[in-house]
């Protein structure tokens, strides 16, 4: 459940709170909880399309026997910036949730969840468990690609020109993006880096020129931005 507004926002927050009697997890400090509800998520999460889906697992565990996949309710938000999606597990879906990432409202960078709450009873409803939610988080970033060309002078031919262009996934097509790149030379079974660099914000691009008078592959690397994982170039040769 994706909130969307502020005044959705508002409005899930006042709900939340009026649930806090039923819905609160225990406090900390207390006596052994009955249910202790953990939350996992990819590590890292790449955005490459406009709609993606994103997948979290509920566990639980209990040091007193309760059975605390009965009946039970548990909620979550992951939140970073302005982007806000709402987990929520149950009988129906005891283990999995799904929610819609959309492009157009990832803000790249670390999500952490928030405000969770759970609540959770016996099959026959004759014993309220104390639980607790555990936070966690994920990367989530867009997928980038990196191009290079090559292509000798005219004027000096042992003069290769690398030009390496660097961008990122966006809804509206690629974005160039500054990002660090590596142009590296295939020898001796390795690659090395023979050249660091970092492209044009605005063009996405970077042009450097050296002498190889013999030919070679070559390839560059793009490094992770703020907004972007890294990413590697095909492979080039000349």
């Amino acid at each position: 459940m994706k909130i969307r507004t502020a005044g959705t926002a508002t409005a899930s927050v006042l709900l939340l709170a009026g649930m806090s009697a039923a819905f609160a997890p225990a406090p900390a400090g207390a006596d052994a909880v009955d249910c202790a509800y953990t939350v996992s998520l990819p590590k890292a999460v790449t955005v490459k399309q406009a709609v993606v889906g994103l997948t979290a697992t509920l566990a639980a565990t209990s040091t007193t026997g309760a059975d605390c996949t009965a009946e039970f309710d548990v909620a979550t938000h992951l939140v970073h910036g302005t982007d806000d999606e709402m987990f929520d597990w149950g009988e129906s879906n005891p283990t999995t949730d799904t929610e819609t990432l959309y492009a157009i409202e990832v803000v790249p960078g670390t999500y952490t969840t928030a405000a969770g709450t759970c609540y959770a009873t016996s099959a026959d409803f004759t014993d309220t468990y104390t639980c607790t939610v555990a936070d966690t988080s994920t990367v989530i970033k867009f997928s980038s690609a990196t191009r290079l060309t090559l292509k000798r002078t005219k004027k000096a031919p042992r003069d290769v020109a690398f030009t390496v262009r660097s961008t990122r996934f966006s809804e509206f097509g690629a974005a160039n993006q500054a990002a660090r790149v590596s142009i590296q030379r295939y020898s001796a079974g390795e690659w090395h880096t023979i050249h660091t660099a970092k492209t044009d914000a605005k063009t996405g691009a970077y042009t450097w020129i050296h002498k190889y008078p013999t030919k070679a592959k070559y390839r560059a690397v793009s490094a992770t931005t703020a907004a972007a994982w890294a990413s590697t170039s095909r492979t080039t040769t000349q």
